[in-house]
């Protein structure tokens, strides 16, 4: 069960019941339609009218992404958490139980959880925080409770197995993980830094204070379309950067992407075009990097410099999608100041 939270058995307990051959087809079957949902969910973001056949392009350009195509294969949870982070973040204003549900969800797995309860704190989210880490905290209690009830000591052998073999994966040492899309990763490859929970959690702090700078500034600005497309698109573009991610997990970017491509985000004319364009072509190579691949890299014979650069791609590409979003949102504060100032002056007048 290790490093998920106990709230994710209640959650798949009904692939427990199952034969394993008929769970496999049903987990991948929900995969399938779920991609068609969240397919929806960004056409919509974008305001582009849905029907069958720009449903089919979207779906399958998440397919052929490297991050869609592990994912489906893999049977990874990406596009659950995706979906559970962006109605955590969207509906933080509107309506508060539906984003602290999200929030709950997403909690289940701790590098997605932590770091969104960090930023919707500061973004001043405070009530759906509240509501959600509460769900969250009874969910993950009673499924420890009956557990324990039923099985204490199958429960104690589940937790020292599986934290057994996360320590010892290859994806998660920085030295031999190729998918990893954090930017510790990069530091520790470089300086041989240990990768043990207290360092990572260190290095997740001092990645997140840009975000932080920039989601307290929102706070301070008007409400509108723009404010809350920056804020979804802080949130959702430095979840992979700030903590331990594997490239499946990219998909969290899809909604903030969908937004750049839907001409939602960097909308106003202070922002200038390029920070769309390159912020989307940015995010678009962890999407689409298949040279980062453990079979590409093997059959292609990628070594020395050029596997090193396949690998530090993906967290590289984040940070400068960080980076434009950073001086999205700096652009946007001086642009509410400078009104302000505008309707202070014309009042006086």
């Amino acid at each position: 069960m290790s490093p998920y939270s106990p709230l994710l058995l209640p959650f798949v307990a009904v692939m427990g019941l199952m034969p394993l051959r008929v769970a496999e087809c049903i987990w991948y079957s929900a995969n399938v339609l779920l991609i068609f949902i969240l397919s929806a969910i960004l056409l919509d973001i974008a305001r582009v009218k849905i029907n069958a056949h720009r449903l089919l392009v979207v779906a399958s350009l998440i397919l052929l992404s490297r991050v869609g195509q592990s994912n489906q294969i893999l049977g990874q949870f990406g596009l659950y958490f995706c979906l559970f982070t962006w109605v955590a973040v969207h509906f933080a204003d509107s309506n508060k139980v539906r984003s602290a549900i999200g929030l709950m969800f997403a909690s289940i797995k701790p590098t997605f959880g932590i770091p969104l309860i960090l930023m919707m704190l500061v973004n001043r989210k405070i009530q759906p925080v509240v509501l959600g880490v509460l769900f969250a905290g009874l969910g993950a209690g009673l499924a420890l409770s009956w557990i324990m009830l039923h099985e204490p000591t199958r429960l104690l052998a589940s937790f020292e197995d599986s934290g057994n073999a996360n320590a010892a994966d290859k994806d998660v040492d920085p030295d031999s993980a190729w998918m990893r899309t954090d930017l510790f990763s990069v530091f520790a490859r470089r300086f041989s830094l240990g990768s043990d929970l207290k360092s990572e959690l260190m290095g997740m702090m001092v990645i997140l204070l840009p975000a932080f700078w920039a989601l307290w500034k929102l706070t301070k600005a008007q409400p509108s379309d723009e404010t809350r497309s920056l804020e979804l698109a802080t949130v959702t573009t430095m979840i992979p950067l700030c903590i331990y991610h594997l490239s499946y997990d990219m998909l969290v970017v899809l909604p903030a992407l969908a937004l750049a491509c839907g001409g939602r985000l960097f909308a106003t004319q202070h922002q200038p075009l390029w920070y769309r364009y390159a912020y989307i072509v940015l995010l678009s190579v962890p999407l689409f990097n298949y040279l980062a691949a453990y079979s590409v890299m093997e059959k292609l014979h990628i070594e020395g410099a050029l596997r090193e650069l396949a690998i530090m791609a993906n967290p590289m590409a984040l940070l400068a999608a960080n980076f434009v979003i950073w001086l999205a949102v700096y652009n946007h504060q001086a642009l509410s100041a400078k009104n302000q100032q505008t309707v202070v002056a014309s009042n006086f007048n």
